[in-house]
C-alpha cells in the first residue's frame, strides 16, 4: 500500500515536471519543485480512500465511478460481528440522484441517538485499520467465515509465494489447505505423485460438495460490498482441488506443515495472557489493535494446526496425536464451538475427497 502511494506520487511528479518544462522560464526540469510533499499526498489519499464510495451507474458504457458523498460517509461500518448488529441504511442511484433508505425502521421515526450503520464490505481487520483507523473483534461473516486473511509463507528461505489462509466453512478453507500441502509436498520432495494427479472421490461437482450444509451468507450483508474504495488492494482467494497421491509423502507434507504452523504460533512477542488482557480492556490504542490483529492470525494458525493433527490422527490411526495437540493452547483463546465444528467438517471433506472415506 505504501509502495503504491509512493509510485503514484512519483508518476504525478514526473507528469508535473514534464508539463512545466514547456514553460520558457524553466531551464532544468529536475529543478522543478512539486507543490505537494509525499507525506501530504499520503494524507490526502487517506482522506479520499477512507471517505469515497464506488458508485455503479448501471450503464453499459460507463465504468463505476468514485464519489464523495457528504453525510453518508459519516455512517459506521457494520458487518456481522459478536453483537450481531446489521446495517440500518442502504443507498442507490435513482434518476441521477443518490437515494438513502432505511432498512430497519421503514417509514417510522428513528430513535434519537441511534447509530447510522452500513457495510464497507467484507474487509479484514488489517484493511480496516489501514484505511479507516479501526478494527473489530470477531470479524466474521454471518456464515462463520472470517474476513481476516493470513499471508502464510511455507518456506521463507525459498522464493515460494504465500498461501492465503482463512478460517470458515469447508468451502472457504479446503482450497487453502490444498495449496499449503502442495507447497510443503514440493519442499519435502518425497512424494512420488502430485496431490492433483488422481482422485478417489466420485464427486462430479466438488464445489457443490464443499458448499453442502455450509449455509448461505445473509444476502443483505452483501449488498454494499463495493461501498468502499481500496486503491491499493489485490487480494484473491485460493481455490483448488486435492487429488490422490502417495500417502507417505502426504503424511510428510502434513507433518512439515504442522511443524511450521507451530513455529509461527510461537514467534509472536505478545504472549497469550497479554493478548487476552488487552482484548478485555477494549481500548483504542496501538497495543489493543495489535492484540486484535495477532489474535486473528493466531486463531487462523491454530485452526489449520488443528486440522493437520486431526488428519494425521486418521491417516496414522492414532487419535493420541489430536489429543496431544489439544493440550498445546488454552481452550478459551483460539478454540470454540464454531472452530471445532469447522475443523471437523474440513477434515471430513478432506478424507472423503482424498481417501474416499469419512473416518
Amino acid at each position: 500500500t505504501q509502495q503504491g502511494i509512493q509510485n503514484d506520487y512519483l508518476a504525478l511528479v514526473e507528469v508535473f515536471r514534464s508539463s512545466t518544462s514547456g514553460n520558457q522560464a524553466v531551464t532544468a526540469p529536475d529543478e522543478v519543485i512539486f507543490p505537494v510533499s509525499l507525506e501530504n499526498y499520503g494524507d490526502m489519499m487517506v482522506v479520499v480512500s477512507s471517505r469515497a464510495f464506488v458508485i455503479d451507474t448501471n450503464t453499459d458504457t460507463q465504468q463505476p465511478e468514485v464519489a464523495l458523498i457528504p453525510i453518508l460517509d459519516l455512517c459506521d461500518h457494520c458487518r456481522g460481528g459478536p453483537e450481531n448488529k446489521t446495517k440500518n441504511l442502504s443507498y442507490f442511484i435513482q434518476d441521477g440522484s443518490m437515494m438513502i433508505r432505511s432498512t430497519s425502521h421503514g417509514s417510522d421515526a428513528w430513535p434519537v441517538g441511534e447509530t447510522l450503520r452500513l457495510t464497507y464490505g467484507a474487509k479484514g481487520n488489517a484493511d480496516l485499520l489501514l484505511h479507516y483507523g479501526f478494527a473489530i473483534p470477531s470479524n466474521l461473516e454471518p456464515d462463520g467465515s472470517s474476513n481476516d486473511i493470513l499471508e502464510f509463507v511455507p518456506d521463507t528461505s525459498s522464493k515460494q509465494t504465500s498461501v492465503q489462509l482463512r478460517t470458515g466453512p469447508k468451502s472457504y478453507t479446503y482450497g487453502c489447505l490444498v495449496k499449503a500441502l502442495e507447497a510443503f509436498q514440493s519442499l519435502t520432495k518425497e512424494s512420488t505423485s502430485s496431490l492433483r494427479e488422481n482422485t478417489t472421490t466420485e464427486c462430479d461437482d466438488m464445489e457443490s460438495f464443499l458448499q453442502e450444509e455450509d449455509g448461505d451468507e445473509d444476502e443483505e450483508e452483501d449488498a454494499d460490498d463495493e461501498d468502499d474504495v481500496d486503491l491499493y488492494d489485490d487480494v484473491s482467494s485460493p481455490v483448488g482441488a486435492m487429488d490422490a497421491g502417495d500417502v507417505d509423502g502426504e503424511i510428510m507434507a502434513l507433518e512439515e506443515f504442522g511443524k511450521v504452523l507451530q513455529e509461527h504460533l510461537g514467534a509472536y512477542s505478545l504472549s497469550d495472557s497479554m493478548i487476552d488482557n488487552l482484548l478485555v480492556t477494549k481500548g483504542h490504542d496501538a497495543e489493543y489493535y495489535s492484540a486484535l490483529l495477532i489474535h486473528a492470525e493466531k486463531r487462523t494458525l491454530h485452526f489449520f494446526a488443528t486440522v493437520v493433527q486431526k488428519i494425521l490422527a486418521r491417516l496414522q490411526h492414532d487419535e493420541q496425536i489430536a489429543a496431544d495437540h489439544n493440550k498445546i493452547l488454552p481452550n478459551d483463546m483460539y478454540r470454540d464451538s464454531l472452530t471445532e465444528q469447522q475443523t471437523d467438517e474440513l477434515v471430513k471433506a478432506y478424507m472423503i475427497i482424498r481417501h474416499n472415506k469419512e473416518t
